[in-house]
């Protein structure tokens, strides 16, 4: 399917900006870059944004999946994973988790922050989108709303949209490709079906999806589309939110394993575990050809979300796999 996004490419080539647009320009850029210091500044500040901004569904999603990433970082340093890696690899992990977190918050915030500045200057102002290197996909899917108010097209979009912008400098980079994706560690991981986006509750109770074919830009739509139907679409959702919105994000799985019933992680915070680390995003080419895969804008099949007993069993079978690691290696 062909979207015809032919006017705003036109747009863009003509559009000037005035001196009130450029202030702007300037402001969002300071904010941006004040919240993507690190995962724990993202989370919060995807979450505090759907607060005041509840229809933007989006940005609890992108809070939500965030958290899961700081967990994921905080595990290289707790057992069993730790026992099972060298320093240098962990580090290397470490980047993998924290550079797509980095690159979707550095284009997705803007466009938040931009449609809260239409709401107050009272008129659309995602023509401004091409001043952060946003592709004009979004420009079109985000005037689109403006005129229809379609929460759930948006939220769609954004996935799409985010996706893309990570697949060229992380999923496909060469450094990346050949450090994480080839190894036999990923290899494990993905097909034993032992990484997870994790949706807590107050009871203990664990909701989510198994991460497989991460490499696969389809199969990570899919997962986000999966995830907002969890998160706004389901019996349980209601549940999961009041723990997203009043929990504070510290990176460690304590933030939730203290709730489940099993022996919580050690409460290791990202920050204790990690240091900050700076990056630098080259212009980027616009992902978007102005064709449309089929199934994108169409509803998931959801299946499971429960994820409880998975879990038990995960940890389980860390536990093992890490013994016998670190037998082999010595750690």
């Amino acid at each position: 399917m062909r979207m015809d996004v032919k006017d705003i490419i036109e747009r863009r080539s003509r559009k000037a900006f005035s001196k009130d647009e450029y202030q702007l320009i300037k402001q969002l850029n300071r904010v941006t870059e004040v919240h993507n210091v690190d995962n724990i500044t993202r989370t919060h500040a995807y979450r505090d944004f759907f607060k005041v901004y509840p229809t933007m569904e989006w940005a609890l999603l992108a809070s939500m999946v965030s958290r899961n990433a700081g967990w994921s970082m905080t595990d290289l340093k707790t057992e069993p994973i730790y026992r099972c890696l060298s320093d240098s690899y962990i580090q290397l992990l470490f980047h993998a988790y924290e550079r797509p977190n980095w690159l979707i918050f550095h284009d997705a915030y803007p466009q938040l922050l931009l449609y809260k500045a239409s709401l107050q200057w009272k008129r659309p102002l995602f023509d401004l989108l091409k001043a952060f290197n946003v592709s004009v996909f979004m420009e079109y899917e985000w005037e689109r709303f403006w005129k229809t108010g379609d929460v759930r097209r948006l939220t769609y979009a954004l996935i799409i949209n985010e996706q893309h912008v990570i697949e060229a400098p992380f999923v496909k980079h060469s450094y990346y490709a050949q450090a994480v994706f080839d190894r036999v560690l990923f290899f494990l991981v993905d097909h034993l079906r032992l990484n997870a986006v994790v949706c807590p509750d107050f009871s203990g109770a664990l909701y989510g999806f198994p991460v497989t074919g991460f490499q696969d830009v389809r199969q990570r739509i899919e997962l986000g589309k999966k995830l907002h139907t969890l998160l706004f679409h389901h019996p349980e959702s209601k549940a999961i939110q009041a723990f997203a919105l009043e929990t504070d994000h510290t990176g460690s799985r304590y933030d939730y394993e203290r709730y489940h019933g099993a022996s919580p992680a050690k409460n290791i915070p990202l920050r204790e575990a990690f240091n900050v680390v700076s990056h630098r995003r080259l212009k980027p080419r616009d992902w978007f050809n102005g064709n449309t895969a089929p199934d994108w804008f169409l509803p998931p099949d959801i299946g499971k979300v429960e994820l409880s007993k998975w879990y038990r069993r995960k940890r389980a079978r860390l536990t093992r796999l890490g013994t016998l690691l670190s037998a082999l290696i010595g750690k």
